[in-house]
């Protein structure tokens, strides 16, 4: 949303936010149906446990439905040129692209064709960029994202083991259409018995995949976040004899601090706060500061 893409590109580059909220809603809308509002899910005596999980599901739910809206609206860290030319020569390097100065880990974005503090990586499912206004927020829009797939993945292979799909199995196979007889009534029912085989399956395909994609994205951000590396800095550094200035080889959990907050009930809320372990603009290295790592501002 921060690009300087011309309107009409800008709407083509963000058809894939309604396609993540639709993938979002068919999760929510099969869960609902096949585990939630089914009576006939678990025995009497589990319903309780349905009920505790649909809880932290549901929460999950709807704190991806804000961080991903989040990340899609916040500033992933446009640069103020005025603070830029306060650096020092060596705070800061020239953009080939944007031809101005830039502090020395901010990057030019090609998809919105400007440079931003600390950036990660443009992700096209929130038709933004991840860099160091937004990480945290993006962070935990793929944290619920794979807890809440997760819980409902393992709802639905419970629903394949109950009595609730044996039925909708024994009722498909033993619907009978004749079409001869043109019964609308008939044609109905069967639809609506051979839709509910369908959408279990599909929603339960869309959650396996919907989970596997997120959780492969989740492991690679924790271990970059850890290391206080980004994406475009672990590809740079990766094939040189260089190292890179700002990977942490100890302080892994400090630095899920300095992005998270160090109050843990902090972690699980999009609240971003001043980061005292850097600005944007100028960053401490682990290999030019002692860390404490207990240290709570």
């Amino acid at each position: 949303m921060y690009s300087n893409l011309f309107a009409p590109i800008k709407v083509c580059h963000s058809s894939m936010i309604p396609f993540v909220w639709l993938i979002m809603y068919a999760i929510v809308a099969g869960y609902n149906r096949y585990v939630f509002f089914n009576d006939t899910f678990l025995p009497g005596g589990l319903k309780a446990i349905k009920y505790i999980v649909s809880i932290l599901f549901y929460f999950c739910a709807v704190m991806g439905v804000v961080c991903h809206v989040l990340t899609i609206s916040t500033d992933p860290g446009s640069l103020n040129y005025d603070i830029v030319a306060q650096l020092k020569p060596k705070e800061k390097t020239l953009c080939k692209k944007c031809n101005k100065d830039r502090p020395l880990r901010a990057h030019h974005c090609s998809v919105c064709n400007k440079c931003f503090m600390k950036m990660d990586h443009h992700c096209p499912w929130v038709f933004n960029c991840v860099g160091f206004g937004n990480q945290k927020i993006f962070f935990l829009f793929v944290s619920y994202t794979v807890l809440g797939t997760l819980i409902a993945l393992i709802m639905f292979i419970v629903f394949f083991c109950s009595d609730s799909f044996k039925d909708i199995l024994n009722i498909s196979k033993n619907r009978k259409l004749d079409f001869a007889q043109n019964n609308m009534r008939i044609f109905g029912d069967t639809f609506k018995d051979l839709g509910d085989l369908l959408m279990v399956i599909f929603a339960a395909a869309i959650t396996f995949f919907a989970f596997l994609s997120v959780a492969s994205l989740l492991f690679s951000q924790t271990a970059l976040i850890s290391r206080n590396v980004t994406n475009i800095e672990y590809d740079s550094f990766r094939d040189r004899e260089n190292v890179n200035p700002y990977y942490a080889e100890t302080d892994r959990c400090f630095m899920l601090k300095a992005l998270m907050g160090f109050k843990i009930w902090k972690w699980f809320f999009p609240i971003v706060e001043p980061n005292y372990y850097n600005g944007g603009y100028v960053y401490d290295t682990p290999f030019k500061k002692n860390i404490n790592i207990n240290n709570n501002p």
